[in-house]
C-alpha cells in the first residue's frame, strides 16, 4: 500500500507539473500574442505621440513629468569682426557634447564640473618694487571664466552661458624680498560646478562646447619702477595658463508633453 501511495504521489506531481507547464505556456503565448498585436497596432505611431503604447515600449520609454526653470547669465565676450554674435574661429575647448533635438519645444539641461589649477605667475623686478613701495598690492587671485557655446548644424559658435570662479594665491613670501628680486606666486586648485538650461535649442544637431578663460582678479594700471611704459599689470606678465585635472560636461534633452 505504501508503494502504491508513493507511485501515485509521483504520478500526481508529474501531472501537476505538466499541467502547470502547459498552463504557463498558454499564458505566455497569449501574452506574447497580445503584446505583439499591441506592438503591431501602434508600430507606426510609437515613435510619435500615440496614446496607446504596448508594454514593450512602456519599459523603454521615459519622459519628465514636470520641469520649470528661472535663470539668467552675464555674457561679456569681445566681438569677432565679420561674425556678428558668434565666431567661426576654433575654440580651445575643455569638453564638448552633442544632442539631436527632436522638437522645438524641448529644452537641454547642461551640467558641468571642472577641477582647475592656474599656473604660477612671476612678477618682474619693476613690479616687485611697486609692491614693496606699497604702490600696488600682490595679485591675490586669478579668475576663471567658464563659457558654454552652442553651434547648431555647424553654424557659428554662440555663447549662451558664462560663470566666473576664483583661485586664490596659495603662498606669498615677502620677507627678505628686495627691489631687485623676482616674485613667483603659486595658486590653489579650485573645483567649479554649474548647470544651465538651454531653453531655445533648434531642431537638429546641437553641439555644446565648454571653454575656460583666465584673468587677474585685479588688474590695475601700473608703470614699473625703472620703466617708461604704462599698462595693465597683466601686460607685464607671461600669458596665464592652467592645468585641468577633472572635467565633466553632460547634456540631457527634456521633453515637454
Amino acid at each position: 500500500m505504501s508503494d502504491y501511495y508513493f507511485k501515485k504521489v509521483i504520478k500526481d506531481n508529474s501531472e501537476d507539473k505538466r499541467n502547470k507547464k502547459c498552463s504557463d505556456k498558454e499564458e505566455f503565448d497569449m501574452g506574447h500574442k497580445n503584446d505583439k498585436k499591441c506592438h503591431d497596432k501602434c508600430e507606426d505611431k510609437c515613435e510619435h505621440k500615440c496614446e496607446h503604447k504596448c508594454e514593450h515600449h512602456k519599459e523603454e520609454k521615459a519622459s519628465l513629468i514636470e520641469f520649470d526653470v528661472s535663470e539668467s547669465s552675464r555674457i561679456v565676450f569681445p566681438t569677432v569682426p565679420g561674425v556678428p554674435g558668434g565666431t567661426t574661429l576654433p575654440l580651445d575647448t575643455l569638453a564638448s557634447v552633442k544632442i539631436d533635438v527632436e522638437d522645438d519645444d524641448n529644452k537641454i539641461l547642461l551640467q558641468g564640473t571642472v577641477e582647475w589649477t592656474p599656473g604660477d605667475i612671476t612678477l618682474i623686478t619693476g613690479i616687485v618694487a611697486l609692491i614693496l613701495l606699497g604702490t600696488i598690492g600682490v595679485p591675490l587671485a586669478i579668475e576663471g571664466t567658464f563659457r558654454i557655446w552652442r553651434s547648431t548644424d555647424n553654424s557659428p559658435f554662440v555663447p549662451i552661458f558664462e560663470t566666473t570662479d576664483t583661485s586664490p594665491v596659495s603662498a606669498v613670501v615677502l620677507f627678505g624680498l628686495t627691489t631687485g628680486d623676482l616674485l613667483t606666486l603659486p595658486f590653489g586648485t579650485t573645483t567649479t560646478s554649474f548647470h544651465w538650461v538651454d531653453e531655445d535649442p533648434s531642431c537638429g544637431e546641437n553641439r555644446y562646447f565648454l571653454t575656460l578663460d583666465l584673468s587677474l582678479a585685479e588688474d590695475p594700471t601700473v608703470t614699473p619702477v625703472g620703466g617708461t611704459l604704462t599698462g595693465l599689470l597683466s601686460s607685464f606678465l607671461a600669458p596665464l595658463t592652467s592645468s585641468v585635472e577633472t572635467k565633466v560636461l553632460t547634456a540631457m534633452e527634456i521633453k515637454e508633453d
